[in-house]
């Protein structure tokens, strides 16, 4: 007796391509990066000068296995001086007065950057979601 199936050499030929490129795009990575650079704009501090301007979005890693994207703040994107204020609040500084030490530490608004984070992780991971329900609906 025997047994025929058809259509399974399309199911291996799709199942290969989906394992040589990923389900995620490089680009659906970019735009939910995007996205997630506007919500962490919004909690920049006020007091930080021109940071807000400095965050950036760009593919760290891109292999077959593994796509990375960087959000944040980058000396190699953008010079220090223009984002060190959302650095030091971030982590806390100790406050001089014309070069004088005041002994105070300041840490109004230390880990914003992670609660920002933190706070858009769960709107973020629905938006990668939808993405990848896309890519497996094109599939089918």
């Amino acid at each position: 007796m025997k047994l025929k199936i058809n259509g399974l050499d399309a199911l291996i030929e799709d199942l290969e391509n989906i394992s040589n490129k990923g389900l995620i795009s490089k680009g659906a990575l970019v735009k939910a990066g995007e996205e997630l650079k506007e919500e962490i704009k919004k909690d920049t501090p006020k007091d930080t000068g021109t940071a807000r301007e400095c965050l950036t979005v760009y593919p760290k890693i891109d292999t077959k296995k593994l796509k990375v994207v960087k959000v944040g703040f980058d000396d190699t994107k953008n010079d220090w001086n223009k984002w060190k204020g959302a650095y030091f609040n971030h982590y806390g500084f100790h406050l001089s007065y014309f070069g004088v030490k005041t002994g105070k530490y300041i840490d109004k608004h230390r880990g914003w950057f992670d609660k920002s984070l933190s706070k858009h992780k769960t709107k973020l991971e629905n938006e990668l979601m939808k993405e990848l329900e896309n890519e497996i609906g094109k599939l089918l």
